[in-house]
């Protein structure tokens, strides 16, 4: 419950393992449940509806990313790795740093996209600029990246320009619904999570209109499994609350629906990763800890630190218990002439 997570938060108790107590609250969450009793209901509809007035129209989108990610670069550059990718890596192996995993991730995307020197590749949600770089180092295509965070677009042309990359990749301060013109790959990592139940159609839509007749759209995203997801979009939680305003996890089929309603897009290839996001999650919040001292030197108080604490376990007890999945899909319109044959999908 959120309160479970509040308590914390407020330091009124503590425990050698948080992600190891989350992931026996998640397997023994019927009794958790039935204790909070009809007492807390009053709460948990203020929470939701707390919640549902974030939406996530064009005004409300933007100050819902910049409540997280304009919250400081220094502050994430605590505990990303170098490239700054905030999204699930892709280990090969147990040894594996960090940085090279989430290298692998980026380019498993551009795999599967089959992107070209030819291409001129949309990404939804610029991040940092990992994958846009990434993409026109590696395969010399022209990237035009979009994000809502005013403090992601100043870095991310900052390490852009680093890399000399300036005539290849464009940083629009931009919603994904103003974009205008046509595209031969559409590319967007972790953004649905922020889209909205609302909106997931507008966003398909939005695809629909920009993507090229035989063109591919990658989404990677987090969802969990449909028989918890009634119940989700019912309620709200600790990170929605505290951590990323006006979230909102997907279900499979309720973004397989939206696509379905408002484009001609099939579902191409699907990939969980998911058990991959639990070992980041674990490597950012371990970094996390060893920072504490530079985290409240930003002015970061130990309640935010323990929120963030919460966070960083909360999703990867999700994670490690399957609760969370973790999605790589390709989209693609049927009779595609041009799918590429040599992508590396699973």
């Amino acid at each position: 419950s959120i309160a479970f997570g509040e308590t914390f938060q407020e330091g009124l108790w503590d425990t050698d393992d948080l992600t190891k107590l989350l992931q026996i609250v998640i397997e023994n969450e019927t009794a958790f449940t039935a204790s909070d009793g009809s007492l807390s209901l009053a709460g948990r509809v203020l929470d939701w509806l707390q919640h549902s007035l974030r939406r996530n129209n064009r005004s409300g989108s933007k100050a819902n990313i910049a409540s997280h990610y304009d919250l400081s670069n220094d502050l994430f550059s605590l505990f990303l790795d170098p490239s700054m990718t905030y999204s699930s890596a892709v280990y090969q192996s147990e040894e594996q740093p960090l940085a090279d995993a989430q290298r692998n991730k980026l380019r498993q995307l551009i795999s599967k996209a089959g992107i070209t020197e030819h291409d001129h590749v949309l990404e939804i949600g610029s991040g940092w600029g990992s994958f846009a770089i990434e993409a026109a180092r590696e395969t010399g295509c022209r990237v035009t990246t979009i994000t809502l965070s005013e403090k992601q677009a100043r870095e991310a042309r900052e390490r852009i320009r680093a890399a000399g990359l300036e005539q290849q990749i464009s940083v629009l301060l931009c919603d994904y619904r103003d974009v205008t013109g046509a595209f031969d790959k559409i590319v967007s990592i972790e953004m649905l999570e922020a889209v909205g139940k609302e909106y997931f159609g507008e966003f398909f839509a939005a695809c629909e209109r920009l993507l090229k007749p035989n063109g591919v759209l990658v989404v990677q995203v987090i969802t969990m499994p449909e028989q918890r997801y009634a119940r989700y979009c019912r309620s709200s939680d600790f990170i929605q609350k505290y951590i990323f305003p006006g979230a909102h996890i997907p279900s499979l089929e309720a973004l397989t629906a939206a696509a379905a309603k408002r484009s001609n897009f099939i579902v191409e290839d699907l990939e969980n990763i998911g058990v991959h996001y639990a070992r980041t999650l674990r490597e950012w919040h371990e970094t996390f800890i060893e920072k504490k001292d530079a985290v409240k030197e930003l002015g970061f108080d130990d309640k935010f630190f323990r929120a963030w604490r919460y966070y960083f376990s909360y999703c990867e007890a999700g994670f490690a218990t399957r609760i969370l999945s973790n999605l790589q899909l390709v989209f693609t319109r049927p009779n595609n002439k041009r799918l590429p044959l040599t992508a590396q999908c699973s």
